[in-house]
């Protein structure tokens, strides 16, 4: 109130309200200015705000794009995956295929070589009893071969003295056969 009281006495009335009322405008104006000022600045913000969210959309939407390109390569990296896998499981059942075959007709000429090799040795075995036979029939053979020679010559002998008889016989009736004429 002291304040009040000395602004009064010091001025007159008339001045006083004029001052206090341009006191006031030029409060008025400040606060005019101010708001404005604040409402440009707002302004201002929000128009950086919307342009900051739109760059920030474009960054988003811009980065959606390369992840949804990342995204589809990476999917067409999977999918030729895929089929050079089951390429190689074709490849590989194919293999396991031939390898199936191979074994079989191994396992079949491997059968045949067994049997071919029983038969070898059957065969083997009779050579060697035939072999171990050989000192034994070249013995019977010798045998037989001085039995057949003891034979023959017997033989000869026997045909011998036959044909010395028939002869002697023929010579013998001969000379009958003359003495009865």
């Amino acid at each position: 109130m002291k304040l009040q009281e000395s602004i009064a006495i010091k001025f007159p009335i008339n001045d006083r309200a004029k001052k206090i009322n341009d006191s006031n405008n030029c409060t008025n104006f400040k606060l005019e200015f101010d708001q404005n000022s604040n409402l440009l600045s707002q302004r201002k913000s929000e128009e950086t705000l919307a342009v900051e969210k739109k760059t920030n959309n474009f960054t988003i939407i811009s980065n959606m794009f390369e992840l949804e390109k990342k995204n589809l390569e990476i999917f067409l990296q999977v999918q030729e995956r895929n089929t050079q896998i089951q390429e190689l499981q074709s490849q590989f059942e194919q293999l396991k295929i031939n390898q199936e075959q191979q074994i079989r007709q191994q396992n079949q000429e491997k059968d045949e070589l067994l049997q071919n090799i029983s038969q070898l040795e059957y065969q083997c075995e009779q050579q060697k009893k035939y072999i171990k036979q050989i000192p034994m029939m070249q013995v019977e053979v010798k045998e037989w071969k001085d039995r057949f020679l003891n034979l023959n010559k017997l033989f000869h002998q026997s045909q011998e003295v036959l044909f010395r008889i028939e002869a002697e016989s023929q010579t013998s009736q001969r000379r009958i056969q003359k003495h009865k004429f």
